[in-house]
C-alpha cells in the first residue's frame, strides 16, 4: 500500500513538472512565433519603417531592393542608375538599344527597370505607337522583351501596385492613357509581373496623356492633370 502511495506521489510530481514545462513552452511560442522585425530605410532625413513583418514573407525581409533613381540617355543609349544610399551613379550601355521604341515610358519594380510603349518607325514616312514591353537586364546590358500590351501607347503613364496577401505578395503595373490614336487615349490595362500577362481593364471617363498617376492605400489609382486632346 505504501509503495503504491509513493508511486502515485512520484507520478503527481512528474505531472506537475510536465505542466510547468508545457506552460513555459507555450509562453515562449506566443512571444516568439511572430517576431517584431524592423526594416529601416534611410535616405537623407527621410525614414521609412516596416514593423512586425510576418516571418513567412521572405521577399520583404530578405529584399535586396535599394532606393534609387533611373534615367535613360537616348542619345548615348545609356541607362543611368543613381543609388540614393551611396549617392553614386552607374552608367549601363545597352547592347541592343535599337530595339527600344522612342519616347517610351519607364518605371522601376523591385530594382528592375521596365520600358513600355513609345513610338517606332513603320517605314521612312510612317511612325506608329508601340505596344512593346521590355525589362532591362543589368547583368547582360540588354533589353529583354516581355509580353506586349493590348494597345500601342505613347504619352501614357505607368503605376506600380504592390499587393500583400496573407501568404504571398503580387506586383501589378498599370498603363494608363495615350496621346494617339484616339481609341487608346481612354484605354487602361494592367500587367501582372509574375505571370508576364497584360489584361485590359475599365476605360477612363475621358482621354488623357502626359498626366500623372499616384497609388493610394494599395488600392486606388488617381489620374491627375495632363491633356485630353
Amino acid at each position: 500500500m505504501l509503495r503504491l502511495r509513493n508511486q502515485i506521489e512520484q507520478l503527481s510530481r512528474q505531472s506537475d513538472s510536465f505542466k510547468k514545462a508545457i506552460a513555459k513552452h507555450k509562453s515562449y511560442l506566443e512571444e516568439n512565433s511572430r517576431p517584431n522585425i524592423v526594416v529601416r530605410s534611410e535616405v537623407d532625413q527621410f525614414r521609412g519603417f516596416l514593423h512586425d513583418v510576418v516571418s513567412f514573407e521572405p521577399d520583404f525581409i530578405l529584399s535586396q531592393d535599394k532606393p534609387r533613381l533611373h534615367y535613360y540617355d537616348d542619345a548615348n543609349s545609356q541607362l543611368m542608375i543613381h543609388e540614393l544610399t551611396s549617392q553614386t551613379t552607374t552608367q549601363i550601355g545597352l547592347r541592343n538599344a535599337e530595339i527600344l521604341p522612342k519616347d517610351f515610358t519607364s518605371i522601376q519594380i523591385h530594382n528592375k527597370v521596365f520600358c513600355i510603349g513609345g513610338e517606332k518607325k513603320e517605314n521612312e514616312i510612317r511612325t506608329v505607337v508601340a505596344p512593346d514591353c521590355f525589362v532591362i537586364n543589368e547583368q547582360t546590358y540588354e533589353a529583354e522583351r516581355r509580353a506586349s500590351m493590348k494597345w500601342g501607347r505613347s504619352g501614357h503613364q505607368l503605376a506600380h501596385l504592390h499587393k500583400r496577401f496573407e501568404y504571398r505578395t503580387q506586383d501589378f503595373l498599370f498603363a494608363i492613357g495615350s496621346k494617339y490614336p484616339d481609341e487608346t487615349a481612354k484605354k487602361c490595362e494592367v500587367y501582372e509581373v509574375a505571370k508576364n500577362k497584360w489584361t485590359e481593364i475599365a476605360d477612363l471617363t475621358q482621354s488623357r496623356h502626359y498626366h500623372s498617376i499616384c497609388v493610394l492605400d494599395s488600392r486606388y489609382l488617381y489620374v491627375i492633370g495632363g491633356r485630353d486632346s
